[in-house]
Order: C-alpha cells, then structure tokens, then sequence
C-alpha cells in the first residue's frame, strides 16, 4: 500500500522545458553552456540555468521511466550546481526505484542537509525508511513533513500506514482520516481506513470506507475484493460473488481473489465453479497451498480420493505446517482403507495444532477402524471436550455418540 517516492517539484525553479526544447527523455539536457567571456556573476548565473535544464530533463526521464539517463541529468544538475536540493531528490528517488537504498539515503539526507526545510525530502526519506523496515526512522521523517507542512495529506497517510504496522491503531485511525479530512478524495486512505475498521470489527463502518474508495476510484480491485469479503461474512453472496468477480475484471492475475471467489462458489453448491476458481488460483500461485486444500476437498466430494490426495500432498510440500492439509489427507487415507496412513497423518496435524478438534475426531475413525478401542475413544474424548469449548454442539454430540457406541461393544 505504500507509495514509492514521488516525482518532486523543485522549490527554486523557473525554467520551462520547452526554453531548451526538452520535449522528451534525452540522456542529458540541450543547456546553454558558460562563456570563457562571462563575468563571475553571469557564469554562476549560467550554471544555475544549466543545473535546472538538467534537472528538469531528470523529471522528464522518470516520468518516462528512462531511468539511466534520469540519474544522468540529476548527476548533472548537481555538477552544475552542488546546491541544488531538488536534483538530490530526483536522483534519489530514481536510485530507490532501482533498489539502490544507499545510495537513496545519501541523496536525501544531502538534500535536507542543503535545505533543513525540505518537505518532500523528508516524507521521500521516510518513505524509504519505511521499505526498509525503520518504522521509527520513517515517522521521524514523516512527523517532521507534517510539522513543516501541516496540510500534507501523503505525509499523515503514509505515517498512518506505518503506525498501523506497528498495531497503533488509534493513531493510525488519526492519520487516516486526517489525510482524509485534508483531501476528501484520498481513495487510498479511505480503503486502509476500512481495513482498520474491519480488523476492529466495525464492518458497516469499514463497509462504508471500502465503498468510498470505490466511488472515487471505480477500478480500485482492493476495495472490491476487501468489501466482497465483509459481505460473505454478512451471508450475503450475491454482493459478495458480484464485488469478487468486480475485483477480477480489475486484477486477473490476483490469486487470492480467484481462491476467496471459490469458496463462496463452494458455499452455493457451485462446485464446478469453486473448483475453477481453485484452480486459477494455482495456476497464478502454484505454490498456494490453501488452493489445493480447497480443490482437494472438491475432488473428495466427487468420490476422486487419488486425485484429492495428490492436492492435499501438494498442499503439503507448498506449507509443511499446514494442519488442515494433513487432516484432511488423513482422512481421505482413511476413507481409502489405509488406516496406518490416516493416523499418521491425523498425529501430524494434532501435533502442529494440539487443539485441533477435528483432527481427534478423525484419528478417533481410525483407530476404530484398526479395532484400537481404548485408543479410539481417548481421541473421541478430546475431540468432545474441544467441540464443547468450541461451542459446536453437533459436533460435540457426534463425538459423545461414538464413546457410547465403543463403550458398548
């Protein structure tokens, strides 16, 4: 969500392109060169001259994402003229796009350095200091962009996003609707604000935000996607199949939408749909393990044991952790006749998620199933007393009906 440095305005320029007929990227500016005749005052003037051409043929280049001679102008404005804290901006910005953080850092701290009052320095800094992980540094930067300008709406956006990663929530709620109260049509901040809200479980509130953001911004895929999901939470699937497929149309190489748009299609009964879907998913993400559970359980519902195995043993190579995917191979195992199999899948699962009711359940099936009496009704025992704490009471009886029965035998 965060966005790269911007393209800056320079704070001392008064040099239009069209002056030194920069129409488009060159890799270095048509400027006018001192005279050997000059005095002190017009070479120094010159230079100047010469510096802003160059910088301002550095804009043109980034805009253009001709990055190489971006960095060729910038570096020349700067020869022109060391001072020139705009061109210390523009080259940073270009080296932090390239990943080149060092060098990034350099350039903006010698640009605050030339002018302590730089705005965009510091929020471009903070930006930087953010992507790498410097939470602190980066609300430094930012706190101080807002000090020097009170009204800059990126800077409170962007420090919000930083609290929120830190889990201040309360001032991360500050930030964003201040950014929002300083320009009412910050989709950005409206959609992060929603997330904010959601994970409080404010839904109508984040629901809302979401649909803010998307009515400032009609081709904003997140905000679909993120309120798709609060309507599937509200039961309601039509919206939420409506603001999923939305997201899609939007983003076509988005994985997890295609994944969440599945099990609502699942939900429905559309099992042909959910297992496209899944397998979308895959196709984008082939390491998606939680997309190979999911068709996995479609292939088990259609009576493909083998072909839901090999998806849940994928599952498995993509997240050796995952639970669910030993649970529910373990399972499938059983289901086969392969009794060993299933309980050593089934003692995985527990042991990678010890409060795993279903898993007890399951291993309770097997043992059973080997005549392991006394062992099956301690896995039935603990899948009762989870399902309780769990509040699942038919769940919970099921397990208590199978103790009766072995109790009985």
């Amino acid at each position: 969500m965060n966005k790269k440095p911007l393209g800056l305005i320079p704070q001392v320029m008064g040099v239009v392109l069209t002056m030194f007929g920069m129409a488009g990227c060159s890799a270095t500016a048509s400027a006018p060169h001192t005279s050997t005749q000059a005095s002190g005052l017009e070479s120094q003037e010159l230079n100047q001259k010469n510096a802003e051409a160059y910088y301002n043929q550095g804009k043109v280049c980034d805009e253009e994402d001709e990055e190489t001679n971006a960095i060729a102008n910038f570096s020349k404005a700067i020869e022109r003229n060391p001072k020139l804290a705009a061109a210390y901006v523009g080259r940073g910005n270009v080296y932090y796009q390239q990943g080149e953080k060092t060098k990034a850092f350099k350039d903006y701290s010698k640009a605050i350095e030339l002018n302590p009052n730089y705005v965009d320095a510091y929020y471009s800094r903070g930006l930087a200091y953010n992507a790498q992980a410097e939470k602190t540094k980066a609300i430094n930067d930012f706190s101080k962009a807002i000090e020097l300008n009170p009204n800059y709406a990126d800077a409170y956006y962007s420090r919000g996003i930083v609290y929120h990663d830190l889990k201040k929530k309360t001032q991360a709620f500050n930030d964003y609707s201040k950014a929002i109260e300083l320009n009412p049509n910050y989709a950005d901040a409206y959609y992060n604000r929603g997330i904010l809200y959601n994970e409080q479980g404010e839904k109508m509130k984040a629901l809302n935000d979401f649909s803010k953001a998307i009515d400032i911004n009609p081709t904003y895929a997140l905000s679909y996607f993120a309120r798709g999901l609060i309507y599937d939470e509200q039961g309601k699937k039509t919206q939420a199949l409506n603001d999923l497929s939305k997201a899609i149309e939007l983003n076509p190489n988005y994985a997890l939408v295609y994944y969440s748009r599945g099990i609502v299609y699942n939900d429905q009964g559309e099992k042909t749909k959910a297992f496209n879907d899944y397998s979308k998913a895959i196709d984008l993400d082939p390491n998606y393990a939680l997309a190979y559970v999911n068709r996995g359980n479609v292939y088990k519902d259609r009576g493909d044991k083998a072909k839901a195995i090999a998806d849940y043993s994928k599952a498995i190579d993509s997240d050796p952790n995952l639970a669910l995917a030993y649970n529910n191979r373990g399972r499938a195992y059983n289901d086969l006749g392969e009794k060993r199999k299933a309980i050593n899948d089934l003692s995985q699962a527990i042991e990678l998620d010890p409060n795993y009711a279903l898993a007890y359940y399951n291993r309770g099936l097997a043992y059973s199933g080997i005549g392991d009496k006394q062992s099956a009704i301690q896995n039935y025992q603990k899948a009762a007393e989870l399902f309780k704490q769990e509040g699942k009471t038919s769940e919970y009886q099921n397990a208590i009906s199978q103790i009766q029965y072995l109790s009985q035998k």
